[in-house]
């Protein structure tokens, strides 16, 4: 895909003087990932445009200092792409966080919704709080293996694109809520800078379904943005 990037307050702090500009590391890193990717980056800006001053080498140089990765800088015009990201337009890139008790889960809860955070250049992270095969209790027979539900994980993860796939030491039918599984989500909270966060809601009459909602609220307490599905 293309992406385009207005430079100021977007990548950094802007208005005028541009010498005083301070990068966004969260941004900058995102860029940098889509880069990576192989997605083609568009840095677009303004500067100079107005005042007829010439800002191309000094912004070239400042994205350099910076580390921001990019194919092309465009100045005084905005160039056709598939997303673009700038103070006015749509939002600042996001962490996204879907956290699921079980394989599928997530899939079946959010998957579109993914999908749109992706294709507008989100980060997503996707957590299962179980790393386990799927057993019926009332029979111990195994309904998918270890191995057959980490491949269906990962190939339904790659159809949505997630960026990192996660699964907390928690056992099918018998997940927690305590201190362990807050702590062991909050530490993912916290290491990816989540600001917005999917995952079952309190009335699902599923235990595991009910456990990882709780242990989600109590580790998200200091995201913004928590919603849930049913």
């Amino acid at each position: 895909m293309k992406y385009c990037f207005d430079i100021d307050n977007t990548i950094c702090s802007g208005g005028v003087p541009y010498e005083e500009a301070k990068p966004f590391p969260k941004v900058v890193k995102r860029i940098n990932e889509l880069y990576d990717e192989g997605h083609h980056i568009i840095i677009s800006t303004a500067r100079g445009h107005w005042s007829g001053e010439n800002w191309l080498e000094f912004t070239k140089q400042q994205l350099d200092e910076w580390g921001v990765k990019y194919h092309k800088i465009e100045v005084g015009k905005k160039p056709g792409v598939d997303v673009f990201v700038d103070d006015k337009s749509i939002p600042k890139i996001k962490h996204i966080m879907a956290i699921g008790a079980h394989p599928d889960d997530i899939e079946f809860g959010c998957g579109g919704t993914l999908i749109k955070h992706k294709q507008r250049g989100d980060k997503v992270i996707y957590v299962c709080m179980t790393d386990t095969q799927s057993v019926d209790k009332t029979t111990d027979k195994v309904i998918r293996s270890h191995e057959q539900l980490k491949k269906e994980t990962q190939c339904a993860a790659e159809a949505l694109g997630v960026d990192e796939i996660h699964y907390l030491p928690f056992t099918d039918l018998n997940v927690p809520f305590n201190l362990e599984s807050v702590s062991e989500l909050e530490k993912l909270i916290k290491e990816y800078e989540i600001d917005t966060i999917y995952t079952h809601w309190a009335g699902d009459s599923n235990q595991d379904h009910i456990a990882t909602f709780r242990t989600t609220m109590a580790a998200a307490i200091v995201v913004l943005n928590v919603a849930m599905w049913s």
